[in-house]
């Protein structure tokens, strides 16, 4: 496996792992939304796990797919500051954060690069032997942006 391609799977891994815990917080400072993002924490940390699954696979059979993960290190390396940037506000506005803008701030972190690659490899149609046993693990976790916005719908 080459260094760059390792490393986007480390930052892949990284950025579900951030997403994770920013959806987390959510959780904590939202507790009337703590089973939506309870959730989604849980789905992150496992996309976290399948690419990390997908990373060895590579490595040590060469039978995976680097379709789950972007090719562009530098985007990568952006959507995880912008989590970052998120994590930073949330926790120093935890006690005035707007439970609108978290909705809307989600929704747009399902589109960054990393997340956004993530879902689409997770939701296409595919005869890739590789592909097809990741998205069996990933199962029905996926279409954040979808049930996020509809959640969002359903309570305003």
């Amino acid at each position: 496996m080459t260094t760059k391609l390792s490393q986007l799977f480390d930052l892949s891994i990284l950025l579900q792992e951030k997403i994770s815990a920013l959806y987390f917080l959510f959780s904590e400072i939202f507790p009337e939304d703590a089973i939506l993002w309870k959730q989604l924490s849980i789905e992150e940390s496992n996309h976290a796990h399948i690419i990390e699954d997908a990373k060895d696979a590579l490595f040590s059979t060469g039978f995976s797919s680097t379709q789950i993960i972007p090719k562009d290190i530098d985007k990568l390396k952006e959507s995880i500051n912008k989590i970052d940037e998120f994590i930073v506000y949330y926790n120093k506005n935890n006690t005035s954060a707007n439970r609108k803008k978290s909705f809307k701030d989600a929704m747009h972190i399902e589109t960054l690069s990393g997340e956004l690659d993530y879902e689409q490899a997770m939701s296409k149609k595919t005869f890739a032997p590789s592909l097809v046993m990741l998205q069996e693990l990933n199962g029905e976790d996926k279409l954040h942006a979808t049930r996020i916005r509809e959640y969002a719908n359903n309570i305003a």
